[in-house]
């Protein structure tokens, strides 16, 4: 039977996430002048099939499609949602998605990407992909370190964790992090990053930025906080603070300043993923202050292409409308209706504004059953990788690619491009073999 102290606090942890939805929809005092109308798409539910897909949203690119070259190009922003072990299915389409710009473009997604925003597990693959590390190694640590991540420390945590006591120590998140990514401040990263944290103290959600600090007291009324010489690792901690799950982070504004001295004025804070699983909204808003903040160059146009990626969406079976919680099956599956609620509402409050097709794509995928966030089991592990490489190749991902790219997919295959992905993976089913890849690595998209 499900521990029904953890089953609480999933449901408080998941409804304070529409706090966070009218918080940045009602034109909150940080996002008044920030967002502007830019054309969006239609987020595509998970349960959606391919021929539905076609009849709302017709494929617009044909492979004898000829682009022609802009000037000028939009800004382009990462969007990284939160979810856990889940994050090995948003990391596959991420190598993905990477191969396609790489063979391209020739260049990396830190290199592609001028604003990459993240939640928790995405909030980790944010400053990985920022620090350069490639796609396929994000999603090989999975394997490699989720064991290493969720790790219970003694007999008082596996007895008492998530009642007295956070579920896990983040010792193992630490060393993964510094294993993986290194032992670096927010500033050493290569493109704009930013990961989501909430103050359950104050009851805010913020930015924890790669930008530096200026002189004087950090201004805390801001989402956006100025964190260039944090520490990556306190900043992953921080992003990855799951209520139940791990303890709160601690983080002083002399650490944001630069001293790792955490006396003074503190601030305690969780997970992300309570008010932003999907930073979506967060993303785009950070993009538009730092254009004001005239932090691109003249290549730019005043467009923005938004492309959010989830870590795969429950459905969870119905047995009685008018049963009560278990009518939903499971008292757990419970939190997968405010999840998907809420993720929902963020995609109402973009497309409000859209216009379908150009700069916003939403990339989701199925799972055919409940996945626990602290899951170590290869098996399931390996069911989220083929779930999530199976929206790679339909063509609402295809479309988005082209958008991307401004070139067809036949362009992009042709074996005349320019750019091959070197030392490539090659697999002709969507489940791709998890093994380790060596740095460089892509895996070959196969037409």
């Amino acid at each position: 039977m499900k521990n029904p102290i953890k089953i609480y606090a999933a449901i408080r942890l998941i409804s304070l996430s529409f706090m966070g939805i009218v918080y940045a929809a009602q034109g909150h005092e940080d996002f008044i002048d920030e967002v502007t109308d830019h054309r969006h798409i239609m987020v595509v539910p998970s349960h959606t099939t391919e021929d539905d897909f076609k009849q709302n949203i017709p494929l617009q690119f044909s492979p004898s499609t000829n682009f022609s070259q802009k000037e000028k190009h939009p800004l382009r922003v990462l969007s990284l949602g939160g979810g856990g072990a889940r994050g090995v299915g948003s990391a596959e389409i991420l190598c993905v998605l990477e191969t396609y710009i790489y063979k391209a473009t020739g260049k990396k997604l830190h290199e592609f990407f001028d604003v990459i925003v993240g939640t928790s597990t995405g909030g980790i693959q944010a400053i990985g992909l920022g620090m350069g590390l490639p796609a396929t190694e994000l999603r090989d640590l999975y394997q490699t370190e989720t064991r290493q991540i969720f790790k219970q420390d003694g007999w008082r945590q596996w007895l008492l964790g998530g009642i007295w006591g956070p579920t896990y120590s983040t010792n193992g998140l630490r060393e993964t992090i510094e294993k993986h990514i290194g032992n670096k401040t927010m500033s050493e990263v290569k493109t704009h990053v930013a990961v989501t944290v909430y103050d359950d103290e104050n009851e805010r959600a913020h930015l924890l930025t790669n930008q530096m600090p200026g002189e004087g007291p950090i201004d805390y009324t801001r989402t956006d906080l100025p964190s260039g010489k944090l520490n990556i690792i306190d900043a992953a901690e921080a992003t990855a603070a799951a209520p139940t799950y791990f303890a709160k982070k601690t983080i002083s504004e002399r650490n944001l300043l630069g001293d790792p001295n955490t006396s003074g004025t503190i601030h305690h804070y969780v997970d992300g993923g309570i008010t932003a699983n999907d930073p979506a909204v967060l993303a785009k808003a950070f993009a538009h202050r730092l254009m004001k903040q005239g932090a691109f160059n003249e290549t730019y146009n005043d467009e923005i292409q938004l492309i959010s990626i989830g870590t795969g969406h429950e459905d969870p079976i119905i047995f009685n409308d008018k049963a009560g919680i278990f009518g939903f099956g499971s008292p757990g599956n419970i939190p997968s209706y405010f999840m998907d609620g809420a993720e929902a509402a963020v995609h109402a409050v973009l497309s409000a504004e859209m216009q379908e097709g150009e700069n916003y794509f939403h990339v989701q995928f199925g799972l055919p059953r409940q996945i626990p966030l602290d899951t170590v089991d290869e098996k399931v592990l390996k069911l989220v990788v083929q779930q999530a490489h199976a929206a790679t190749e339909t063509n609402y991902f295809k479309k988005m690619v082209e958008v991307l790219c401004e070139k067809s997919i036949s362009e992009i295959l042709s074996p005349s491009g320019q750019n091959k992905a070197p030392q490539i993976l090659r697999t002709q089913t969507p489940l791709v073999p998890m093994i380790p890849l060596k740095e460089n690595q892509f895996i070959e998209v196969v037409a």
